[in-house]
């Protein structure tokens, strides 16, 4: 199968693994800024492809806009209005701005184009 050969199920559990130990150094205060750093870059670019580390609805691990926080949320506010013409045309000026938004079950998402 396609998911044997990319041994899906042992990466996921190194990528956790990793998480898991990075925040126990964390705890014990005992890993370096550097180290930090690099181990959030590596997981953006895993979140990158796969999109449910943990980025969520907290603040993207790249620095969202502040203006663009706030096209976001007032769109899903025309969005859960029924607003639909004015929540496309919100949809559309934020994707001018170079971010894509992502509807998903627990709320929009941005990722930058």
């Amino acid at each position: 199968a396609l998911e044997d050969d990319f041994n899906t199920p042992n990466a996921l559990a190194a990528i956790f693994e990793l998480i898991k130990k990075g925040n126990a150094l964390l705890d014990k205060n005992t890993l370096s800024s550097k180290d930090a750093k690099a181990i959030l870059a590596f997981l953006a670019e895993v979140d990158d492809i796969f999109g449910f580390i943990f980025w969520g609805k907290r603040s993207n691990h790249r620095a969202i806009p502040e203006a663009m926080q706030k096209l976001v949320k007032e769109r899903e506010k025309h969005r859960k209005s029924g607003e639909w013409k004015k929540a496309d045309d919100l949809r559309k000026h934020i994707e001018s701005k170079g971010w894509l938004v992502d509807d998903t079950p627990s709320g929009p998402r941005l990722k930058k184009k």
